[in-house]
């Protein structure tokens, strides 16, 4: 799960930065080896939109939108 988190995140246009914390050298690597990897199929990155996409909404500049004059 953690994996598959880490590939949409880093493969998501607008992603920029992505943080993670660990005192595990060994999470540590496997983080990184994570990152590595290519994006999620395109077929897992829609059933993860599909499930969680409304959750960006709101989120960021998206929330400031409405806001500028």
């Amino acid at each position: 799960m953690t994996e598959a988190a880490y590939r949409f995140a880093r493969h998501e246009p607008g992603v920029d930065v992505l943080l993670f914390g660990t005192g595990d050298a060994e999470h540590l690597r496997a983080n990184v080896a994570s990152l590595l990897k290519r994006p999620l199929p395109q077929a897992d990155r829609e059933k993860l939109a599909a499930l969680f996409g409304h959750l960006t909404t709101g989120v960021g500049l998206d929330s400031q939108q409405g806001q500028r004059r």
